[in-house]
């Protein structure tokens, strides 16, 4: 019986009430959800586990994540994930912003559970990821 690997996803984002939702709506989706409350401990989570997306906010203390997805685009281990800006109306930062950072796609907060799954499969299935 073969066995099918699923989606390893990152979300970083600093308020705890977004990564709770983003994680129980992806679950169901991706094998492993992984979680970070700042662009710091996102670079450390994106480095070790290499997942097949990312979702990421753009206003956080210390690093932002315009300047997270430049340097996660700028590191081998790391340029071909894709990165999905998931940013409330009016934050600091154009769309244009998001996609010279490296952005593959912008969702709007609040976001719904077929934002995250639509952006995962369409993504991921793009870059030639799993499932």
């Amino acid at each position: 019986m073969k066995t099918e690997r699923r989606w390893r996803v990152l979300v970083v984002d600093d308020a705890q009430v977004v990564l709770d939702l983003a994680k129980r709506h992806l679950q169901i989706l991706a094998g492993d959800v992984f979680v970070a409350k700042s662009a710091e401990a996102g670079l450390a989570l994106a480095l070790a586990e290499t997942p097949d997306i990312i979702f990421l906010d753009q206003n956080m203390p210390g690093m932002q994540g315009t300047d997270l997805c430049r340097l996660l685009k700028q590191t081998p281990l790391t340029a071909n994930i894709p990165v999905v800006f998931v940013t409330a109306r009016g934050e600091d930062g154009s769309l244009r912003d998001f996609v010279r950072a490296g952005a593959a796609r912008v969702i709007t907060k609040p976001f719904d559970r077929h934002d995250l799954v639509s952006a995962c499969r369409d993504l991921v299935a793009a870059a030639g990821g799993r499932p």
